[in-house]
């Protein structure tokens, strides 16, 4: 695959390097036949637990009192 020279300069987006970086260790770690398709998983794996954890975060509160019980007033 050839790219051509550009003088264009790119900014790679928040995240981008981490989500490669975890790609590229499950790749060397797994070694697959066919890189496209363990990617293709890999990426539907990571949207799915995403998603698990984006439910049980909106279901739960996030943020608890954490006042000690004689410092809240005194109805």
């Amino acid at each position: 695959m050839s790219i051509a020279a550009s003088n264009t300069s790119m900014r790679v987006p928040a995240g981008f390097r981490n989500l490669l970086e975890g790609l590229a260790r499950e790749v060397l770690r797994e070694q697959p036949t066919d890189v496209v398709a363990f990617a293709a998983q890999y990426f539907q794996k990571l949207l799915e637990s995403r998603e698990v954890a984006l439910t049980r975060w909106r279901g739960e509160p996030c943020w608890r009192t954490t006042v000690s019980p004689g410092l809240l007033p005194r109805t």
